[in-house]
């Protein structure tokens, strides 16, 4: 415990692996500073100053879980080995090895405790130097089984309510992928609510049997049904027909264990090569789709259940870790997150994943599809902005041009500088929304959420411009379109200061913010507009303006855009239809953000 691990200083704080340092509390040893030695990796000391160096250190690798160091000390040297129970035993002399070790680990597995087994051999001063240099393999055998180490797996505050949401709200498939003892992960599992099941719902653990003689074994591989009281063995036809027949899996829960999962690999390579129709091929690929704890799993056996989530499944996978065991699966993943703390910030895992989160909980994976969900939403809504900006002004353009006219320079740069790049600017602010749905933002630009919603919103706004230019057309003072173009043929200039021109500039004005707006509203994927306060000011801002140089312009700002004045009646007219025109707008909106087209991300986990 105070010898066996790969504990640093830094900067005087013990940083490393969180059983290793809680071990090595519980040891009351300290960790010396091991740079003035020339020979120790590692130098601890306990209270009375007794000075043990680790001359040799054999780093934890998930393949064998374990890790072993050879320590010298002044009156002799020793290999210490720690890790999984199975393994470890696996190379103590049997002799050692209590034989009701397994019964002992099941009982504290089903509790949820993780349980760790230590192990030594000793050395003679003339072996020493031969085993400075003999590879790993002859180093771990003929060990002395010492003990085990029981430590109790507590959930975080916030593992059940993240696991809760990802399942319920947005209808997200969870899965454990761990190292542990398939009984402790199936204890944890049931502490934090992974499994969308009854709490007296049996489980069925698949393991590559222990013994040499089973009576119920298919392919080497025993399915063990344990539910709250008994126990009992079941065969592969018993599962497959449970799989199949339970296609809801709400009648029992399935743990896989990392060996069973291997030689199951290789059983459906083979059978998909010669049939890919086999009932074992059907059988591994709905033990994949059903399967929710994977135990003992090592970091090659992640990486590999990643690949084919991805490829025989069919799903979209998200995978969050925080070792160097992760780091294989989280480059494999669609989306991998690294969970770092700040004094983790350089492993692995960081290093492998594409997103590093500084909260070390599985909340990291639900703010990071919150905040993507968000940001899909917000770049969707801009381009529609953007789509929409440019076919007003391009269609109200052309009608003015049609009749020999333009909005005058003035105009256009008020436009721009004081609605559309304000606008544009802090829309984006809008911060996720608190709470995951079943819904997903577009996933492609031809989701026809999206083109529903532009070119819907494009025909009710250009249909409110016709109704727009009609009105203007019925108007009694309104200047005859002969006498406009006869003006033009005396100077050959469009013009930009007449009625046709100020009203069509006021009423587009009005557009420009009702589309932000609409595109703009929030949920399901963002806050509510309101909570962006710069945005919501500057919309509301924008609305004002646009309806004071509607209603009662100043003379000098009238001047310097070049507006005609308008009857009171034309300017009332031209608010009250604008506003119609942001009621419908919204209405428009709202129907098309129910739309449910496939908004459900394929089989995401």
């Amino acid at each position: 415990m105070a010898s066996c691990h790969a504990l640093s200083r830094i900067d005087g704080e013990i940083v490393g692996d969180e059983v290793d340092l809680k071990m090595f509390e519980l040891s009351e040893w300290k960790l010396e500073n091991s740079e003035q030695s020339d020979k120790a990796v590692l130098q601890v000391s306990d209270e009375d100053g007794n000075l043990v160096n680790v001359l040799r250190a054999f780093d934890f690798k998930s393949e064998l879980a374990r890790m072993s160091v050879i320590a010298q000390w002044e009156t002799g040297c020793s290999i210490f080995t720690k890790g999984a129970p199975e393994m470890v035993a696996s190379k103590c002399q049997k002799s050692t090895v209590p034989r009701d070790l397994h019964l002992v680990l099941d009982q504290y597995a089903e509790q949820g405790y993780r349980v760790l087994a230590l192990a030594q051999r000793s050395l003679m001063d003339a072996d020493l130097s031969e085993a400075m240099i003999q590879p790993r393999s002859r180093i771990e055998k003929n060990l002395s089984f010492v003990g085990i180490v029981i430590l109790e797996n507590r959930l975080k505050p916030d593992t059940s309510s993240v696991l809760r949401e990802l399942n319920l709200d947005a209808k997200v498939r969870t899965v454990m992928v761990t190292g542990d003892h398939p009984r402790t992960a199936l204890s944890v599992a049931r502490q934090c609510g992974i499994f969308q099941t009854a709490k007296d719902t049996p489980a069925i653990i698949c393991e590559v049997q222990r013994g040499k003689n089973h009576g119920n074994v298919d392919g080497g591989i025993s399915f063990l049904e344990v539910g709250t009281v008994e126990k009992k063995r079941l065969r592969r036809a018993d599962v497959t027909r449970r799989l199949l027949y339970d296609r809801q899996g709400k009648q029992c829960n399935i743990v896989l264990t990392g060996a069973a999962f291997r030689a199951l690999f290789a059983e459906h390579s083979e059978q998909k090569r010669l049939s890919p129709d086999s009932s074992t091929a059907i059988f591994i690929s709905q033990l994949l789709k059903r399967c929710t704890v994977f135990a003992r799993m090592s970091a090659a056996d992640k990486t590999l259940l990643v690949r084919l989530m991805n490829n025989e499944v069919g799903s979209l996978v998200g995978m969050c870790g925080d070792g160097a065991n992760d780091a294989g699966a989280l480059r494999e993943a669609a989306v991998g997150i690294s969970l770092c703390g700040d004094e983790d910030g350089e492993v692995t895992a960081s290093l492998a994943a594409p997103l590093t989160s500084r909260i070390t909980t599985i909340s990291a994976v639900a703010s990071s599809m919150k905040e993507g969900r968000a940001a899909a939403s917000c770049s969707v809504a801009a381009l529609k902005y953007m789509f929409m900006y440019s076919v007003l002004q391009l269609v109200s353009v052309s009608f003015l041009y049609n009749f020999g006219c333009n909005l005058s320079d003035g105009q256009f740069l008020f436009v721009d500088l004081f609605l559309i790049i304000p606008l544009g600017v802090l829309m984006g602010e809008t911060e996720a929304s608190d709470y995951l749905c079943e819904q997903n933002p577009p996933r492609r630009l031809t989701d026809k959420r999206v083109v529903y919603s532009a070119i819907g919103q494009g025909i009710l706004m250009l249909g409110f411009q016709l109704l727009l230019m009609t009105y203007l057309r019925s108007l009694s003072y309104w200047p005859p379109l002969e006498s406009i173009q006869s003006q033009i043929g005396k100077t050959g200039d469009l013009l930009d200061k007449n009625e046709l021109v100020t009203a069509v500039f006021l009423y587009v004005n009005f557009q420009y913010v009702w589309s932000c707006w609409v595109f703009n509203l929030g949920p399901p994927f963002r806050k509510i507009y309101k909570s962006n306060k710069g945005y919501a000011i500057t919309l509301y801002l924008a609305t004002f303006f646009c309806a004071a140089l509607t209603l009662c312009p100043p003379q000098i700002v009238s001047n310097l855009l070049r507006m005609k004045d308008l009857p009171m009646t034309c300017r009332i007219a031209l608010t009250a239809l604008a506003f119609v025109n942001l009621g419908a707008c919204q209405i428009l909106e709202r129907y098309m953000n129910a739309l449910d087209s496939g908004s459900r991300a394929r089989g995401t986990q």
